[in-house]
């Protein structure tokens, strides 16, 4: 399907206001940032970390031109006139088959960023321990378990949704899609004893359940809350391991390297 082809309607008034919004706040924060207000300023960032291909600071200039040239789009897409169901403007603004994919591909990567994320928790949880206090892990792990939770459901629904401008029986993609989810949920689960991730998904698959109208989705999506909600209430009752246990040197050894504890060399 040509990315270009139009769907039904044009966007709505407030969605092309809130796209005109959005590109002023942009705009604002740039020019805070520039201004120093939000700390070191591009300029400095830039002269601090320069490397062989760092270009003359003249050339930056260009981002003038760039943002003049958005921001004309911005504009010109917020104003009503110019929507022929056949023109270029409205097939350029609407979310063509393209952008859904385009879609995909950024929320599958801000899912693999903030998995990224988790995974190095994790391995901090794994060397030195749980989060000795309930303020360290809200600060730090809480909130990246849900939101990485959360981002592989709205990974899996674009990716449905993307597959809808070409596919007409999307019942058995969204079974496969949320099953994936889950045995990634359950990975997690069983290897990380992450309860919030868990219940994040237990939060997002009763809603699908509540939602779908496809009876094989349903099913899928209510065993899955089954087995989601099982194991996170085994991730909350077991028993937790022993303490870290941590090496100690003698004084005439503070200033020598660090050196792995008894056993634990290759």
């Amino acid at each position: 399907m040509d990315i270009f082809h139009s769907s039904s309607q044009a966007p709505s008034r407030n969605l092309r206001t809130a796209v005109l919004a959005t590109y002023a706040a942009f705009i604002v924060v740039n020019v805070v940032s520039s201004a120093g207000w939000l700390g070191a300023t591009n300029a400095e960032v830039s002269a601090k970390f320069a490397v062989p291909l760092t270009p003359a600071g003249w050339a930056f200039s260009i981002w003038g031109a760039i943002f003049l040239l958005e921001g004309y789009g911005a504009v010109l897409q917020a104003m009503g006139a110019g929507y022929d169901a056949d023109g270029f403007k409205f097939a350029f603004v609407q979310q063509t088959p393209g952008g859904m994919w385009l879609a995909f591909v950024l929320i599958l990567t801000a899912f693999m960023a903030m998995g990224r994320a988790m995974l190095q928790l994790y391995s901090v949880k794994d060397r030195f321990g749980p989060a000795p206090n309930l303020s360290l892990y809200a600060a730090f792990f809480l909130g990246t378990s849900i939101n990485t939770a959360w981002l592989s459901v709205a990974t899996a629904v674009q990716l449905i949704i993307a597959l809808k401008m070409g596919v007409h029986d999307l019942e058995v993609p969204s079974v496969l899609a949320a099953a994936a989810v889950t045995c990634l949920g359950v990975w997690v689960l069983f290897r990380e004893h992450d309860t919030a991730y868990g219940l994040t998904l237990v939060w997002a698959l009763v809603a699908v359940y509540e939602q779908t109208q496809a009876p094989a989705v349903s099913k899928t999506a209510l065993a899955a809350v089954i087995v989601l909600a099982v194991l996170s209430i085994a991730s909350v009752l077991r028993r937790p391991g022993p303490p870290p246990q941590y090496e100690t040197f003698p004084d005439h050894d503070a200033h020598e390297p660090l050196r792995p504890a008894a056993g634990d060399e290759p």
